[in-house]
């Protein structure tokens, strides 16, 4: 129980009237106690003239002057003058009570619940006396039921039932019910402008309490809630039933205007609190959602392509995995290029702790707690690449993200030689006696996807790139490595497929979004269905959706914006690789062309000689040595080699045009089905991109073909 409902005099638990004798108020026991009710414990009149009539023999105001003296901490020497009282009392008011007076039956439940006149404690019992007399529509006992259920005493603590019994006793004229509500609204710190409105229903009956409490409540509020809560008060005078009570999930929105404190501005009004932690939290969701989008976006937009066609830039691509010198997991005996092990130890333990009963007294309980705890860690890893039938290209791993497949997990006891043979680690303290072995590695031979940035493997571009045009030395796969930076949209080595991390992404985008939408939508809709109307917000709640919709907005924009630039800068950077082809290309056709024509013509030459030598006759000296001459080069002849180099490299380029060409068509088709679908086709009646047109693009770059 709260300190603000531990406050409420406990004499406001006997409304020690019937509907009749409230409004003609026949017997002073009847008056006095109103006069307790409505201005409190602290009048001392009213005390004087509860010992006065007391005095008088009066059962009623004997059991109740008791009860004071028992329950207030100013007359600590007074016990033995209450049980007195509560043994002259008690078997009268048990005979009334038997004869149907509901006042005295309300009485003797606090007899059962507090053990008075010698009876035993028994609480259920005494809540359920209540109970009956509540259904009776006795508005004490609806009061007394509705403080039980929130205390949780005679029975479970229910806090929708405190409020509806309270609520009703409110209706029968009750005032301290209403001051019970003022406290569990404020104590709840999820319904001030309630806790103003019941407060206000109990001052202005005359409770200083109330009025107090009014006033502390009362800056939490806007001007509108004060004006609209004194209008509905002074309207007609009634008080309607509360309205319909919140759920856990508004309750769970509430409490977001504890977890933002630092919404400083909010203070004025605490339902403008909820709306911009709901906000934050939305914004927050939402930036996760966008996060996911756009990977989601990356692995749809850069398409898949063999490993010996990789460029420089983002790749997409997707092999075995292969190692030099493989390692074997130390528990798992898994051959691999990367194992990680842990080992876990249980432990449990008994805790002393310190709580508050619901007298407002600290004691101790015993509370268990248990976990685990890593004793000992590992792992060790090696250089590997990625191969598929086309090539090979190096992987590095830091700054990645990637998966692992478990290769060992397994739970053990000290009579298991794993247990203390694997690892020395001592044991930690309140230990179970059980340890769990878990490995995980990147399997050697495993297909893996790799989303990453492609370098060349020397520091020296230039030659790599001539290497590479030249088609020299080893094949272009060989000459690059994926690895990790700064500017990369993301580094990736999945173990599944791409279709499989898409369909990931999309279901965090989903639920993602979802949540984020629930969240801030959450606390309008609630109040529109839980608490009715509630003038004033308005205008916050469509500035936090207008909001909600500008930062989407954004982060759509930030995301569509770049993913587009990427996609050109792509496509314009595989037609500048096409182009270096083609100028080789061209450069090959001219060397062909002179080496064929020379090679032609010097052959037409050797041969026109060797026809005529034949022709002759007869030989002279000098015809002899100029025929041994001819017969001595002929066999050095080289112009059918050269031809068949250059149509070789002329062959290899055009292979090289065709990959390029690959390429730069999939980029493009990627960027112009990007620009063609909505929202991102936007951008492009903004004029900001171009749909590049590939039927008419002509990929020779105007230089001669063959």
């Amino acid at each position: 129980m709260t300190a603000a409902i531990k406050q409420i005099p406990l004499f406001f638990f006997l409304l020690l009237w019937s509907p009749a004798a409230a409004t003609e108020e026949k017997d002073g026991f009847d008056r006095t106690f109103k006069v307790y009710f409505e201005t409190g414990s602290s009048d001392p009149e009213a005390f004087k003239e509860m010992q006065r009539l007391a005095s008088t023999g009066d059962p009623f105001a004997q059991f109740w002057y008791g009860h004071l003296l028992v329950r207030a901490s100013e007359y600590p020497d007074e016990q033995e003058t209450a049980h007195r009282l509560f043994a002259a009392s008690y078997p009268k008011l048990a005979k009334l009570a038997r004869q149907g007076d509901l006042k005295a039956a309300y009485l003797i439940s606090y007899s059962y619940k507090y053990g008075y006149g010698g009876r035993t404690i028994d609480k259920k019992r005494s809540f359920a006396m209540r109970l009956s007399l509540a259904e009776r529509n006795y508005g004490p006992a609806m009061y007394a039921v509705g403080v039980d259920y929130y205390n949780g005493e005679g029975v479970k603590s229910d806090r929708d039932k405190a409020e509806y019994w309270l609520a009703k006793a409110v209706q029968q004229g009750v005032g301290a019910a209403a001051e019970a509500l003022g406290d569990i609204y404020l104590a709840g710190q999820y319904g001030y402008h309630m806790a103003y409105y019941w407060y206000t229903v109990s001052a202005v009956r005359g409770s200083a309490y109330a009025a107090r409490m009014r006033e502390e409540v009362k800056p939490r509020l806007s001007r509108r809630d004060l004006m609209d809560a004194w209008r509905q008060l002074k309207g007609d005078g009634s008080y309607p039933m509360l309205p319909q009570k919140p759920g856990p999930a508004m309750r769970a929105m509430f409490a977001l205007g504890v977890i933002f404190p630092w919404v400083k501005f909010i203070l004025l009004d605490q339902y403008i609190a909820v709306d911009a932690a709901a906000f934050g939290l939305a914004a927050l969701l939402l930036s996760g959602a966008m996060f996911s989008w756009r990977r989601r976006r990356f692995i749809t937009d850069v398409p898949k392509v063999p490993i010996g066609d990789i460029f420089i830039g983002w790749v997409h691509v997707r092999g075995a995995i292969g190692a030099l010198r493989p390692l074997t997991s130390p528990l798992g005996r898994e051959r691999c290029v990367l194992y990680s092990w842990s080992v876990r130890e249980d432990w449990e333990r008994t805790i002393i702790e310190e709580f508050i009963d619901t007298d407002g007294k600290k004691k101790t309980r015993e509370k268990k707690e248990s976990g685990s705890t890593v004793i000992a860690s590992g792992g060790d890893r090696v250089p590997f690449w990625l191969e598929d039938d086309t090539g090979r290209v190096n992987m590095e791993i830091d700054g990645a993200e990637y998966d692992t497949a478990s290769s060992f997990h397994h739970s053990c006891g000290p009579d298991d030689p794993l247990y203390s043979g694997f690892t020395d680690a001592p044991e930690v303290s309140n230990t179970l006696h059980r340890r769990t072995f878990s490995e995980s590695v990147i399997p050697l031979n495993a297909p893996a996807t790799v989303f990453g940035q492609a370098y060349p493997e020397q520091d020296d571009f230039l030659l790599v790139l001539g290497r590479r045009l030249r088609g020299l030395g080893e094949s272009a796969a060989a000459l690059f490595k994926i690895a990790s930076h700064p500017d990369v949209p993301f580094y990736m080595l999945s173990l599944s497929d791409a279709e499989a991390q898409k369909a990931s992404h999309s279901s965090s985008i989903k639920w993602l979004s979802a949540i984020s939408l629930l969240a801030v939508l959450a606390a309008p809709v609630a109040r529109l269905f839980f608490l009715e109307e509630l003038p004033g917000l308005a205008g916050f709640t469509l500035v936090c959706a207008l909001a909600y919709a500008l930062l989407f907005f954004l982060f759509w924009f930030w995301m569509a914006f770049n993913g587009l630039i990427y996609l050109r800068n792509r496509v314009r950077q595989v037609w500048k690789l096409i182009d270096m082809q083609l100028k080789r290309r061209h450069d090959l056709v001219d060397a062909l062309a002179d080496a064929a024509r020379g090679a032609l013509a010097y052959e037409k030459q050797v041969q026109e000689l060797v026809g005529s030598l034949r022709g002759y006759k007869a030989l002279g000296a000098t015809g002899g040595k100029t025929a041994a001459v001819l017969r001595e080069n002929y066999p050095d002849l080289g112009g059918q080699a050269v031809v068949a180099d250059l149509m070789d490299k002329i062959t290899e380029t055009e292979d090289r045009v065709a990959g390029a060409r690959k390429i730069w068509l999939d980029a493009a088709t990627a960027y112009n089905t990007r620009l063609e679908r909505l929202p991102d086709r936007l951008l492009m009646r903004l004029g900001l991109f171009k749909v590049e047109n590939i039927a008419d693009a002509t990929l020779s770059g105007g230089r001669s073909t063959i």
